[in-house]
């Protein structure tokens, strides 16, 4: 591409790869530079050639299409107007939001990408607007993480920060001094009998200690799972921040212990530093290889005292299927209880097709974990399952 017309043409595809961007879609240096050179092959004559090109290197997975469409589809409409970046207003945004739920994700999009202080206040306005009304907007709940807007995500990580937790404490071996406890505690009567010289004896008595029993959950941050990872993080913060043990790992080609910089009181500042320790977000996934890592090095560290595991991943594994069912059943045996958190359930006509999730299906109870509704009842099974036996 040369000349003048093509610097206008370039300079405006390079801004659509920061809108993609802003949608949530993962766009990596290489993706970015792969786009431009695909415009560089196939010109800018025709505007399916131009849409079929962005396509391939912008949006691999086919859920990302449809989104990528509309953007498309909306940005171009207006990218090349002379002297002014894309026109989305919001006016234009409530009326598309009406006919398909992506259509607000891509406004904010477009204007986060746009210069005007009009924009930007309007911008600031939506997100006030949402985090006020939060708790009385009902379909929020209900609504795919995948599809939600950076102020809609904004909501949900406030409100998992106030979720309540009244998770159940599970029973102890050890015994702890009670009042009214089930058994009389010998020795620590003959310690109040010394204190008092022997002339009066108060049977002291004893129970079984109850203690909030560890939380282990190993998340997946492949390109298909990064966003709903980065949403269950809150979770998790919120549920160490409430007194809860909890270990948490990442995987996607290899296995990253985050427990320590999770634990950090700002959650901004513990996702801060993630996402300086972790260096493969969005990339591939070797669930088998992660499992087996963990077995070998971490379970018997954190699988103890009753742990109970929370595995979230989509089972889109293109290793071998044979190791990843032999890791399943090593970590289903060193756990109280395994439930496998699986956001390919929000799909009604989803089945069990791939190998990886054949593999990994018989050894844990599967529950979907796409937005704020499937949260809930994961706090609900997580108050049932006492018992590993009522899990799967």
């Amino acid at each position: 591409m040369t000349g003048t017309n093509d610097s206008v043409f370039l300079s405006a595809a390079i801004h659509f790869i920061r809108v993609i961007r802003h949608t949530g879609v993962y766009v990596g240096p290489g993706a970015s530079i792969a786009a431009l050179r695909a415009l560089e092959l196939v010109g800018v004559a025709r505007r399916e050639d131009v849409r079929s090109a962005l396509r391939a290197c912008l949006a691999q997975r086919r859920e990302q299409h449809e989104l990528f469409d509309r953007a498309f589809d909306v940005f171009w409409s207006g990218a090349l107007r002379a002297g002014a970046s894309p026109a989305f207003d919001d006016a234009t945004a409530q009326q598309q939001a009406q006919h398909n739920p992506l259509a607000p994700r891509i406004a904010q999009a477009l204007l986060r990408e746009g210069y005007g202080q009009q924009q930007r206040d309007a911008r600031e306005i939506e997100q006030k607007q949402y985090l006020a009304s939060f708790s009385a907007d009902e379909a929020l709940r209900h609504k795919d993480f995948d599809k939600m807007t950076r102020a809609e995500l904004l909501a949900a990580e406030r409100a998992l920060a106030r979720l309540q937790l009244p998770l159940p404490a599970l029973q102890s071996r050890r015994w702890r001094t009670r009042r009214h406890g089930q058994r009389i505690d010998w020795r620590g009567t003959l310690r109040a009998c010394m204190r008092t010289g022997g002339d009066a004896i108060a049977l002291a008595r004893k129970a079984r200690a109850r203690r909030r029993a560890p939380v282990v959950a190993l998340c997946d941050i492949s390109g298909s799972m990064e966003r709903y990872t980065r949403v269950f993080l809150h979770f998790l913060h919120a549920l160490g921040a409430q007194g809860w043990r909890v270990h948490v790992f990442l995987f996607g080609t290899r296995l990253t212990n985050i427990s320590r910089q999770l634990a950090h009181r700002d959650i901004d500042a513990a996702l801060r530093d993630i996402a300086q320790r972790v260096g493969d977000w969005a990339g591939g996934t070797r669930i088998g290889a992660s499992l087996h890592e963990f077995n070998q090095h971490w379970s018997r560290r954190v699988l103890g005292q009753n742990a109970s595991v929370l595995l979230m991943t989509d089972g889109l594994d293109r290793g071998d299927s044979t190791l990843l069912a032999h890791e399943m059943h090593r970590l289903q045996q060193s756990c109280r209880a395994l439930l496998w958190l699986n956001p390919l359930l929000r799909y009604a006509g989803f089945e069990a097709k791939a190998s990886g999730i054949r593999a990994m299906l018989p050894y844990a109870r599967m529950m979907p974990v796409h937005d704020l509704s499937s949260i809930s009842q994961l706090v609900d099974a997580l108050n049932t399952g006492n018992g590993s036996k009522a899990w799967k």
